[in-house]
C-alpha cells in the first residue's frame, strides 16, 4: 500500500496515575514527533492494587534493607540514570487528548463503549495492571506490553533488575509482547538479551531495561506502519510465544531482609576476592597456537605467544602466503592510549618470528580482518574510535599497507567481518546504537556487489541478532563439512568471556537465521578469564585468551 493512503496509527496509552516515568515520556515524545503514529487517548487505570516499577514510598518492615539498598543505589549512580529516573506530569505530554479513567482489569460496559468510540488501532500498556480481554477486543492491533526477565523466566511487575543481581545472572532480557485475540498465547514482537551490570547494581540493570524499552517501541511502531496491519499481523503468527508457566511468581515481589542480608554478604566476599586477585596477578590477553589437522579442542596442547608485561595481544587473523602463515593481531600497551596491528610469521614446523608492526594509526586499531580479492590483500581493522569502517591495501605483504578508503563513515562499529556468498559480499558488524548502550548486544548485516565500495545496503532484519551471548563477531566466517560457521563472542559473564560457533542457515537480503552448534568456554585451565577470537587456516589454529598471570612471572 502506498504511504499516501495510510493513516497514522491511533494509539491509546494505559498508565497508572497522572505522572509517568521520564523514560516513558521519551517514548511519547518520539511518537509525537513521528509521522506514522499519534496518541489519541490516555487510559488511567483505576485498579487499587498496583506494583511499582520503582521503590515503594512506604516499605514494609520486612523490606527495610531493600529500601536502604535502593537509596544507596540512587546516591551511588546519581547523574548516570537521571534521564530515566524522574517523572513527568501527564498533562504536559497529553494536552488535548481524550482521558479515560477506568478499571482495565474489570471494565464496565459504558467504559468499553467509550473506548470503542475512540477508534484506536493499538493499546500500549505502561501500567502494572492486567488488561481485560474485553478492552483488547476494542482495538484492531491488540495490546503491547513490556516484559523483563532472565533465565527463561519472565515478569512484568517485579522490582526490575534486582533479582538478576541477586541470582548473579549474567544476562537480562527486555521484550515487547503482543496480546491479540486472534492468538491463544502472547507473541514476542522484539527481544534483546544484554549483560547485567558488572557491579551487580539493580538500578543500572533497570536503567538498561528502560533504555532498551525506549528504543524498541518506536522501532516496532515504524515497522507496523511500513508493513501495514495485515502483513504485520501475518508475520506475527510466526513469532515466538510466551507460555504463562514461564512467569516466575516467586520474583514478583520485593526481597525481604534475610535475602538482602545474604546479598550484602556475597557482595563483600566477591569484592575481597577480586582485590586479592588483583594484588597477586595481572589480567593479560595472550595468543595460543597449534599446527595440526583440524581445529583441536584440546587447548592445553597449544603453544603460547606472550607479550611483555605492559601489553596484550588479541584478535588473531591468519593468512597463508608463500609457504608461511602470517598471524595478524591487535598489539597494545597498557600505558599507550591506542593499539596497533602487528604480524608474526609462523613456519610450517611451528617456529614463530618476532612480532613486527604493520599498521599504525594515531587512533586505536584492532580486529585486523584480512582477505584476498582480485590479486590483492586487503585489511579491515576495527577503527571505531575514528568513527569509520576503513579498508587498507597491502603494498608489500605482510608488512606495509596503505589506506584505500572508507566503507562507512560517521559510524561506531566493531569487529567488521566480510563473507562472500551467493555472488554478494556480506558485511557483519556491531554498531553503537545509542550512547551508554553496550555495543556487544546487536549484530547488523549489510550487503554489496563489491567489498571495496561505500554503498552497503542494510539487511531488512537489522539488527539480525539481539543477544549479547552471540551477537559480536569473533573471527572469520568459514565453511566446514558443508556448513557455514560464524564465530561469535559471548559477552554475558564479562567482556570476551567465550566463543560460540553458529551455523548460518539462511542468508538472503530479507532473511537471516543461524543456530548455535558449539560453545567454547575458558574452562580448560585454571586462571583463565576469557577467550573471544578464533582463527583457523590450513593446519594453523590460533585463539586469544585472557588469563590471570602472576606479576613476578610476566615478561619485562
Amino acid at each position: 500500500m502506498d504511504k499516501m493512503y495510510r493513516h497514522q496509527i491511533r494509539i491509546g496509552l494505559i498508565i497508572d496515575s497522572g505522572y509517568i516515568p521520564d523514560w516513558v515520556c521519551q517514548i511519547i515524545n518520539e511518537i509525537n514527533q513521528s509521522n506514522n503514529a499519534s496518541i489519541e487517548a490516555v487510559i488511567i487505570s483505576s485498579n487499587t492494587e498496583k506494583l511499582n516499577f520503582e521503590l515503594t514510598n512506604k516499605p514494609y518492615r520486612k523490606n527495610i534493607l531493600y529500601s536502604l539498598y535502593c537509596r544507596l543505589e540512587n546516591r551511588r549512580w546519581s547523574g548516570v540514570t537521571d534521564t530515566y529516573a524522574g517523572t513527568t506530569n501527564c498533562e504536559m505530554v497529553y494536552k488535548g487528548k481524550d482521558y479515560i479513567n477506568i478499571s482495565v482489569e474489570n471494565p464496565e460496559m459504558i467504559d468499553l463503549q467509550r473506548l470503542r468510540a475512540s477508534n484506536l488501532d493499538l493499546l500500549i500498556n505502561f501500567s502494572c495492571s492486567n488488561v481485560s480481554d474485553q478492552i483488547i477486543r476494542c482495538v484492531k492491533s491488540g495490546l503491547w506490553s513490556l516484559c523483563y526477565g532472565y533465565g527463561g523466566k519472565y515478569y512484568q511487575k517485579a522490582p526490575i533488575g534486582f533479582w538478576e543481581s541477586y541470582d548473579n545472572s549474567p544476562t537480562m532480557e527486555c521484550m515487547l509482547i503482543s496480546t491479540h485475540n486472534d492468538f491463544d498465547s502472547d507473541k514476542v514482537l522484539y527481544q534483546i538479551s544484554y549483560a547485567t551490570n558488572e557491579y551487580r547494581s539493580a538500578l543500572m540493570n533497570r536503567y538498561q531495561a528502560f533504555q532498551h524499552s525506549a528504543r524498541i517501541i518506536p522501532k516496532k511502531l515504524n515497522e507496523l506502519y511500513e508493513l501495514g496491519t495485515e502483513t504485520f499481523h501475518t508475520a506475527l503468527t510466526k513469532a515466538k510465544t510466551i507460555d504463562n508457566s514461564q512467569i516466575n511468581n516467586d520474583r514478583i515481589r520485593e526481597p525481604n531482609n534475610t535475602e538482602m542480608l545474604k546479598f550484602f554478604i556475597e557482595r563483600v566476599q566477591n569484592s575481597v576476592k577480586m582485590r586479592l586477585l588483583y594484588s597477586l596477578f595481572n589480567l593479560q590477553w595472550t595468543l595460543k597456537y597449534r599446527i595440526g589437522k583440524g581445529i583441536s579442542r584440546d587447548f592445553t596442547q597449544y603453544k603460547k605467544l606472550v607479550p611483555t608485561r605492559g601489553g596484550w595481544w588479541a584478535d588473531p587473523f591468519i593468512v597463508y602466503h608463500e609457504d608461511t602463515y602470517h598471524l595478524f593481531f591487535e598489539d597494545a600497551l597498557y600505558d599507550k592510549n591506542n593499539a596497533d596491528i602487528s604480524v608474526i610469521s609462523i613456519k610450517q614446523d611451528g617456529t614463530a618470528s618476532d612480532p613486527r608492526p604493520c599498521l599504525v594509526r594515531p587512533y586505536h586499531l584492532s580486529y585486523p580482518f584480512v582477505f584476498f580479492w582480485e590479486g590483492h590483500y586487503y585489511m579491515i581493522p576495527e577503527s571505531k574510535s575514528n568513527k569509520t569502517i576503513e579498508i587498507y591495501k597491502a603494498t608489500r605483504f605482510p608488512d606495509e599497507w596503505e589506506f584505500h578508503g572508507n566503507l562507512m563513515e560517521n559510524i561506531e562499529a566493531v569487529d567488521t567481518t566480510l563473507y562472500f556468498h551467493n555472488n554478494k559480499w556480506w558485511l557483519f558488524t556491531n554498531i553503537m546504537q545509542q550512547r551508554n548502550f553496550s555495543i556487544d548486544n546487536e549484530l547488523s548485516i549489510f550487503y554489496a556487489d563489491t567489498p571495496l565500495g561505500n554503498d552497503w545496503i542494510p539487511h531488512a532484519m537489522n539488527p539480525v541478532i539481539s543477544d549479547v551471548r552471540r551477537a559480536r563477531p569473533a573471527g572469520r566466517i568459514y565453511e566446514h563439512e558443508g556448513k557455514i560457521i560464524r564465530p561469535s563472542q559471548d559477552g554475558s559473564v564479562r567482556y570476551g568471556y567465550g566463543i560460540r560457533l553458529n551455523e548460518i542457515i539462511t542468508l538472503t537480503e530479507t532473511e537471516y537465521q543461524e543456530r548455535e552448534i558449539e560453545f567454547i568456554e575458558p574452562s580448560w585451565r585454571k586462571m583463565l578469564w576469557g577467550t573471544h577470537t578464533i582463527a583457523h587456516t590450513g593446519d594453523l589454529t590460533v585463539i586469544d585468551v585472557l588469563e590471570w598471570r602472576p606479576r613476578f612471572l610476566q615478561k619485562t
